[in-house]
């Protein structure tokens, strides 16, 4: 309302005038809820004219690249270009928002700091009342976590899937490698030592082992077991990682090793530490494209409160394991990051950022420590704390391949693959045993059945058609309470040790195997006092030495 005073023939008159207002207070709070949301909201808001140039951005905008509102004002939003996309990318964006169209997309820009986000962008084009484009507005939302989680899941299931097709065909093929293993020894046995038919079956073996040891990592990985744990001496078992090195890794890098005289043994999973070993290696290899140094060492240590990082202090007896290259190094945003899953430096499909977190994992698992120091041009050095054992028997994979594997005894051999049941047969011939084979469950519980106490042994499969390996077991126990029963898998996790104890077997072997391995387990097997004990799970995929688990008494 406005109200004037007015002079008349010498009186004072009041006019007035009243005009509805309420529409316009209704605008103005509208574009104060307007102007409120937006400075408010966690997207980020820019606005800018038709050039490009920035006119607004809120405070969210600020918060996600680091640059104030005094900063951004006036300029590009190239300001925030991260070169991570072409020429034609943004000519596309410009002429979509310039023909009056909406545009949609990611984008990973950088910020103030010179780190890389991404971000999810829509910018609308907005008019005057004629209908012409006068500005425009982006809503900008910071989707760099939920990325990485997408990343991280989507590999997390291509990991589950290799896991679940690993386990589904892990039995068959090691039913392939069994009969491949197998009649390769025998032949090798037959032969005149230093042949040149002798070399082309050792190089038939080796190849064979590596596919099995390939088959034993793909499941070690895919389930994440925990494995079990033994006194292991490390020195053999980085000799013979070392030995695999040498015809793996380029000729141009030397490879040097120092071992202290008297190392202490750990309790250690020998599969699982040859993994961690053959994974810093090879990563070591891998920096020092053009040829260089790599560097093993092993040494004992005493430590009284030592400062481990994110660990506190510790104390006691150790043995260092250090693996060291003198290649190209890591600046400190990879080191800060090394052991984050699906974290990589390398190529696209070269590396799926796994190895060092499963290292990771695997040292912690053994209530171990483990360190890295890096620098840009000079090398990388990856320390590991292992606790020492007192325990002076070595279990994990260092018993010598002269162990008698020789015996008399009479053993029933079931398995379906007919072919795995004659290379057994053969190569325990040559032993001394006297072997009888059945490929159908079924009828070999008939024989025993026939022949209580004829045997002295019985080898049966896990999987198998008409009966399982468990029903064998069963009926082996119910038939003749006394005979040792050794079970053969390719499958372990699928039998819990509680399962096993209950099914009375006493020893469980992990296809594939070769005869010796198979005949030292016999003969542990056979010499053993009783079977009062508790069966111990061979996880490893067959580490060298460690072809079976027994029972041990408690």
């Amino acid at each position: 309302m406005i109200v004037n005073a007015i002079k008349f023939d010498d009186q004072i008159f009041f006019t007035s005038s009243i005009s509805d207002i309420t529409p316009r207070k209704l605008a103005e709070k509208e574009r104060h809820q307007l102007a409120t949301a937006i400075e408010q909201i966690a997207e980020g808001v820019v606005i800018t004219d038709v050039e490009g140039t920035i006119q607004y951005v809120n405070p969210a905008f600020e918060h996600i690249t680091g640059y104030s509102r005094d900063e951004a004002m006036g300029k590009n939003p190239n300001v925030l270009n991260s070169g991570e996309h072409d020429k034609e990318f943004f000519h596309l964006m410009w002429q979509t928002i310039l023909s009056g169209e909406v545009w949609q997309g990611k984008i990973t820009n950088r910020r103030k700091d010179g780190s890389f986000y991404k971000e999810e962008m829509t910018v609308s084009p907005i008019r005057n009342e004629a209908e012409e484009i006068v500005n425009f507005v982006a809503i900008k939302r910071d989707v760099t976590r939920e990325m990485e989680m997408e990343a991280q899941l989507s590999q997390s299931q291509k990991m589950e899937a290799i896991g679940v097709l690993s386990g589904g065909i892990a039995h068959d093929f090691n039913n392939i490698l069994m009969p491949i293993l197998g009649y390769t020894e025998i032949v090798k046995m037959a032969l005149p030592k230093n042949s040149k038919m002798q070399n082309h079956m050792d190089a038939i073996f080796r190849a064979a082992l590596r596919a099995k040891d390939l088959v034993a990592h793909i499941l070690l990985f895919s389930r994440q077991t925990n494995g079990e744990r033994h006194p292991l001496g490390l020195e053999l078992l980085v000799k013979e990682v070392l030995k695999l090195l040498r015809s793996a890794i380029p000729k141009t890098i030397e490879i040097k090793y120092d071992f202290d005289p008297e190392l202490p043994l750990v309790s250690a999973d020998a599969t699982q530490i040859h993994s961690v070993l053959m994974n810093l290696c090879t990563n070591a290899s891998h920096a020092m494209p053009d040829g260089g140094v790599l560097t093993i060492k092993l040494q004992k240590v005493i430590l009284a409160d030592y400062e481990v990082r994110d660990r506190g202090r510790i104390s006691g007896e150790f043995v260092r394991l250090s693996v060291a290259d003198n290649g190209h190094g890591m600046n400190e945003g990879t080191l800060a990051r090394i052991f984050d899953p699906f974290f990589t430096t390398k190529e696209v499909g070269k590396g799926t950022g796994l190895g060092l977190s499963t290292v990771y994992g695997i040292v912690q698992h053994h209530q171990g420590y483990i360190a890295v120091e890096s620098a840009p041009g000079q090398g990388t050095t990856f320390e590991i704390l292992l606790p020492g054992t007192e325990n002076t028997q070595d279990n994990g994979g260092n018993t010598p391949a002269s162990l008698a594997y020789m015996g008399s005894e009479s053993i029933l051999v079931i398995d379906d693959e007919e072919d795995i049941v004659s290379s057994i047969r053969l190569g325990l011939a040559q032993f001394g045993y006297e072997v009888t084979g059945f490929s159908n469950p079924v009828e070999a519980m008939e024989h025993l059945r026939l022949y209580p106490r004829k045997y002295d042994l019985v080898i049966t499969d896990c999987t198998m058609p008409l009966m399982t390996g468990e029903k064998v077991a069963g009926e082996v126990s119910n038939i003749a309470p006394d005979i040792p029963i050794i079970f053969c898998t390719g499958d372990c996790d699928k039998l819990p040790n509680e399962r096993l104890k209950d099914l009375g077997i006493d020893w469980l072997m992990m296809k594939p195997f070769t005869p010796p391995e198979l005949g030292k387990a016999i003969r542990q097997v056979l010499d053993m006092a009783g079977k009062n004990s508790l069966p111990i799970h061979d996880h490893t995929g067959h580490s060298p030495g460690q072809q079976g688990s027994e029972f041990e008494p408690g």
